[in-house]
């Protein structure tokens, strides 16, 4: 399948509307029919709700490469990545009511700096715990499993 080249000639109105988001209580489509059955349970109209209507499926579809699908929302011939990918997780964790997870990926972390005074102090002391100390037990772990060793397996001679 041969991609064609667009013409920009062709797209004159505008920005459009991809998607929209729907919240509320729904008339049911099936309101002022008449029913087949008589049912105890006659939904006309929905509880509080929230629906996300897109426009285009593409959206949701990706390409495939040689090398396999390649990333949701990225755009071969100019090599852009678009946001489709982050707008369906968003979607989907705002129907959930997922909301930390949004409040999560918007979150800044603000990393606390090591004092560099106390690192020139302290380094030798690290440097010896973290290379020394773990030779000295696996030394000693060595000492005591051979002494254990040819203790339990000496050659008794009477």
């Amino acid at each position: 399948m041969a991609l064609k080249e667009q013409d920009p000639k062709a797209f004159t109105k505008g920005e459009q509307t991809l998607a929209v988001l729907l919240e509320g209580a729904f008339t049911s489509v099936y309101n002022n029919r008449v029913k087949p059955i008589n049912s105890l349970q006659d939904k006309t109209q929905s509880p509080e709700t929230k629906m996300i209507v897109i426009g285009d499926g593409d959206i949701i579809k990706n390409r495939v490469g040689r090398n396999g699908p390649e990333e949701l929302g990225f755009d071969r011939s100019t090599g852009q990545v678009f946001g489709n990918k982050e707008f369906l997780l968003n979607a989907v964790n705002y129907l959930l009511e997922d909301d930390g997870l949004i409040n999560i990926r918007t979150k800044e972390v603000k990393v606390a700096f090591l004092d560099q005074s106390k690192i020139a102090q302290d380094k030798t002391k690290w440097q010896v715990i973290n290379i020394v100390l773990p030779l000295l037990i696996l030394g000693l772990f060595g000492v005591f499993f051979n002494f254990f060793r040819k203790k339990k397996y000496a050659k008794k001679t009477e």
